[in-house]
């Protein structure tokens, strides 16, 4: 309610008195703070404060967007005399522009000192926030005291400031006498109307936000507290599984996305910063909106599950989260909510009540982060809300995340005005080296809570024995989420290999679970259990009927006449309700406008796919289920006779025949995505159910696939990863796959094995990081693409950055020089042991790593023996200047010096090396990555360097340089290089360990000239 409240003629005499002290602090002590600094401030009258500081104070621009929210920024870009400026703006301002002051963070400004300029201004600005928070009506007394304390005040700080900056008396005495002229009046005189209205609205909203920014955030964190508790797979044993979101959560791979991306990868602490970087699609004062895809399953809930429980802690590891005022958390499943105002009370009820003012008016002055979960699950209701937050966010300091699937982000991207711009990321999944790791937590916390008496460490054990097909499906959190309950369960994992053998063994072990609950249950003990059985598959039918209509409909949530419905159908299957709807359903709770409501809906979006597509498969695999399934959506009610009409012999129908019923007349293309993912599942269990699947199924699935989305060659490969294939199949989706350009990386080595029979190449790249010996395929790949005529790069990077003398790549190259093979073999890297190697003649650059003396002695031998281009070397500490110095440099081209994990002690072993490599030409880069170097180890090692007249020649081109990875390289260490940088003649590149090693900087030249990649 409004806190001053008058009769019908007015306001009365007291609360007139108070809007008299709130006019004297908001005017008189305003104008005091202005006047000070303009004093203490060197920019001209024309020059806004924005530019001073950007450009004379050189403030770094993410500094200057921490510090003034966006209304502050408006002003300081806009208003050159300030004079728009309020205490708190003004204070601020004084404190990074003005000259001869405190720094904005030191104590001075809070430690009592009434003879300092700094703790006088804070305590002006306290008293402006405590008038302002504490609306109540005053006597003439009451009125009078505060205004004269008011002037002591003032005063005080015009004369403080007056010293400080040198300020004549005369110029002094004026500026006093003219505020107390003003506070005399202010006390004195009557108050216009105008001024009553214009600070009764100030006082009202100044009111409100200080009810909203003290109160709401400790509401938000009390409604939050159930969210950072997470039960993915609350469908396998209840709810009682609850663990804590960062008690299991692990690191996920999350790079940048859209047309003009480079890829990279964005760590979790820089999230909600990335659309700061420079390398952004949109200029800064655009970028507001932040969305990030990923498959069902990849993580994309807990992620934000995890941004609100860091934000509940207050924690330091998200960057940027401490500086949000408040979060707003929008689930676009729930169709209870339709307008900010309403979303807003609903989290904050409390807190809206206490302020008669629009909600959202007020808080749009605040830093607010919109975290908006499952854009592809928008219904219409959650589709005003999201346009509204859209809206609200093209004029105010505010960011939204959103998470979506893929397939809808062409709708989204039409939904946003141009003014927001969109940073786009993908989440792929949680990390190889991480995946162990999420595995082990989550098995600990089941061990925790009785859920499992298995091993942790077996179960690690077995992931990472997994051939490297697997260790790409476990990317998925969900995979190894339901893996885990598999092992606690003691089921056989050994023979799943992709998402839909995981789903239906999971689907199996819910079913086993329901048949031993009916066993027991009083109303179906009686029933014999082979009845029990085809009961519950009669039930399981219905399910599946039911997910492939709401798919259609876009329905999220079931609906009261789709639940009544499969109640009614367990009901006469003499069944449980309760039983065999909790069995394959959820139950989770959401906000309304009336409380919070319970709403059922599948587990999980992808086995929800997954039932739809045993629909599907039944329906193709008999004629008669078929038509009675056709039946059942034309009239829109099951069919009685469905488990009779499912004996009759298996015929096989068609897909298409079956989706123009579903989707009521032609089958859409844009209508085909939502089932690209329920696609996977068919194939899936088309070719793990029955191995004769027919030619033109295996045409028509390809077709589907193409008509549902999928485009690109990750798509296709991500499908082979996920789907068992028939080799037909492969056939149809390798004129989709490959053009005369391939690049094989580790994870995808099984699916372009299957695919490489049905090619037509010209250039292939094979790149690989993990260790060769681990990856059984590599040989088969190996050889197969030896039989192509085409141009080879192999880039065996395991053994070039952690060479064993003992464990070489000749194996790995021999089996693309064979007598038989097609290719020409033009780029190698790895750790070749220098033995003579067939048919090298036609290498044109080699890196190698040197392992010692001997090693080196070897390479001297091949190199001599061959016509081959040196490119690169990384040299371990067991390699002696003398013995390298021996390799001829007349093979060398442009070379790359590698020196991984060196500390001070070695910087004179470094250099000597370096020496000992030196050609005329010099080095086109010599790199340190994942070093111990200090500050002083940089600079002794840079000198040294110099000394031995060491050249750095391709500091100038991408790639170039020296680089070292340290972590004593602070920035400010790197300016302390730059003297002995002048005399190197070379520019420092301080990068991660991955960049050092990245490919595409050491063998750019290689590669544009053997094999231009995408």
């Amino acid at each position: 309610m409004n806190m001053l409240t008058g009769a019908s003629g007015g306001f009365c005499e007291e609360n007139l008195n108070f809007l008299r002290v709130f006019k004297a602090v908001a005017s008189e002590g305003c104008a005091a703070m202005l006047q000070v600094f303009k004093w203490g401030c060197k920019k001209s009258k024309s020059k806004t404060l924005e530019d001073y500081l950007l450009m004379v104070k050189k403030m770094p621009e993410k500094l200057l967007k921490k510090l003034f929210n966006k209304t502050s920024r408006d002003k300081i870009r806009t208003d050159p005399e300030c004079d728009s400026f309020d205490i708190s703006l003004l204070l601020l301002a004084i404190k990074v522009a003005c000259d001869g002051v405190a720094h904005k963070d030191s104590d001075e400004w809070h430690t009592e000192d009434k003879e300092k300029l700094e703790y006088n201004l804070t305590l002006l600005k306290n008293k402006r926030n405590e008038v302002a928070h504490n609306v109540r009506p005053l006597k003439k007394d009451e009125m009078k005291k505060n205004i004269e304390e008011l002037r002591c005040l003032i005063v005080q700080i015009i004369n403080l400031a007056s010293t400080r900056f040198g300020i004549s008396c005369t110029e002094k005495d004026k500026i006093i006498s003219e505020l107390n002229d003003s506070l005399n009046r202010t006390r004195d005189q009557h108050l216009l109307e105008a001024e009553i209205v214009e600070y009764r609205k100030k006082i009202d909203i100044e009111h409100a936000l200080y009810i909203i920014k003290s109160k709401g955030p400790e509401e938000l964190r009390e409604k939050y507290k159930c969210l950072t508790v997470i039960n993915p797979v609350s469908f396998i044993d209840g709810y009682d599984m609850r663990v804590e979101v960062d008690a299991i959560y692990s690191k996920i791979k999350i790079i940048k996305s859209g047309r003009h991306s480079t890829g990279d990868v964005i760590e979790i602490d820089d999230l909600l910063l990335v659309n700061d970087s420079d390398a952004c699609e949109f200029p800064q004062s655009k970028r507001k909106m932040i969305v990030i895809d990923g498959c069902s399953g990849a993580g994309k809930t807990t992620l934000t599950k995890l941004l609100v429980s860091e934000w509940l802690k207050s924690s330091l590891v998200i960057k940027g989260l401490l500086d949000i005022d408040l979060i707003f958390l929008m689930e676009c499943r729930n169709a209870g909510i339709e307008k900010l105002s309403e979303l807003i009370e609903i989290l904050m009820p409390n807190t809206s009540a206490m302020t008669e003012n629009n909600i959202v008016k007020c808080v749009h002055n605040l830093r607010l982060l919109f975290i908006v979960d499952g854009l592809d699950e928008l219904n219409k209701a959650s589709q005003k809300l999201f346009s509204e937050i859209l809206e609200i966010s093209r004029t105010g300091d505010h960011t939204v995340f959103c998470t979506s699937r893929p397939q809808k982000l062409k709708d989204l991207f039409k939904m946003v005005p141009e003014e927001l711009g969109v940073e786009h990321l993908q989440i792929t999944g949680i990390p190889m080296e991480q995946r162990s790791d999420f595995a082990r937590k989550y098995h600990d916390q089941m061990i925790l809570l009785g859920k499992s008496k298995q091993s942790s460490e077996e179960l690690v054990e077995f992931l990472e024995k997994s051939p490297a097909k697997l260790k790409e499906f476990y990317r998925f959190p969900i995979n190894l989420v339901l893996l885990t309950y598999l092992w606690a369960e003691k089921a056989d994992v050994k023979n799943i290999k992709t998402t839909t053998e995981l789903y239906h063994q999971i689907h199996d072990m819910l079913i086993q679970k329901l048949l031993q609950r009916l066993k027991h249950l009083d109303s179906t003990r009686h029933i014999p259990v082979t009845e029990l059985e085809t009961k519950v598959q009669e039930f399981l039918f219905e399910i599946f009927r039911q997910a492939l209509l709401t798919l259609k409909d876009d329905e999220v949530i079931l609906n009261p006449k789709t639940l009544e419905k499969l109640r009614t159908f367990a009901s006469d299957l003499a069944l449980s309700a309760r039983e065999v709807l909790s069995a394959f359903l959820v139950v989770k709770v959401v906000w309304t406008r009336s409380g919070s409501e319970e709403q059922i809906s599948f587990p999980h979006k992808d086995m929800h796919d997954f039932f739809a597509a045993n629909c599907l498969y039944h329906a193709i695999s008999d004629n008669e289920y078929c038509k009675t399934l056709m039946e059942s959506y034309l009239d829109s009610s099951p069919s009685k006779s469905w488990w009779e009409k499912l004996r009759a012999p298996k015929q096989s129908g068609v897909i298409h025949d079956v989706l123009k019923v579903v989707l009521q007349g032609s089958v859409d293309l844009n209508k085909l995505a939502k089932f690209q993912n329920v696609f996977k599942h068919l194939a899936g269990l088309l070719y793990a159910k029955d191995d004769s699947v027919k030619d033109e199924e295996c045409e028509e699935l390809v077709k589907l696939f193409c008509e549902s989305g999928i485009s690109d060659r990750d798509q296709w490969l991500d499908l082979l990863g996920t789907v068992k294939w028939n080799k037909r199949t492969a056939r149809y989706i390798a004129t989709n796959i490959f053009d005369d350009k391939l690049l094989v990386k580790d994870a995808r080595i099984p699916e372009y094995l299957s695919l490489l029979p049905y090619a037509n190449l010209k250039k292939v790249m094979i790149e690989i990081m993990s260790d060769p010996d681990d990856l059984p395929d590599l040989m088969k790949l190996l050889t197969e693409v030896a039989q192509h005529n085409c141009i080879v790069s192999l880039y065996l990077m395991h053994h070039y950055r952690n060479p064993e003398k003992e464990k070489t790549s000749d194996k790995f190259l021999n089996c693309l020089l064979d007598d038989d093979a097609q290719c020409d073999v033009r780029v190698v890297v790895g750790n070749l042991s220098g033995s003579p190697i067939p048919k090298l003649d036609g290498f044109s650059h080699v890196s190698t790593a040197v392992c010692d003396n001997s090693h080196a002695q070897a390479l001297r031998n091949l190199f001599l023996s061959k016509c081959v281009r040196v490119k690169g070397f990384h040299v371990q500490p067991d390699v002696m200047p003398a013995a390298v110095c021996s390799i001829p440099c007349d093979y060398f081209d442009e070379v790359f010096l590698f020196f991984s994990h060196i500390t001070d002690e070695q910087v004179e072993w470094a250099s000597n090396i370096a020496k000992a490599l030196t050609c005329s030409s010099g080095f086109q880069s010599i790199r340190f990555p994942a070093s111990e170097l200090s500050l002083n180890g940089c600079i002794d090692l840079i000198n040294k360097m110099v000394e031995r007249k060491v050249k750095i020649t391709g500091s100038g081109i991408l790639g170039g340089g020296l680089w070292i990875d340290s972590p004593h390289l602070s920035k400010e260490n790197r300016k302390k290089l730059d003297p002995a940088l002048s005399t190197l003649k070379c520019r420092l590149r301080r990068k991660t360990i991955t960049t050092n090693w990245e490919r595409n900087d050491i063998w750019t030249g290689v590669v544009s000239n053997t094999l231009s990649m995408h």
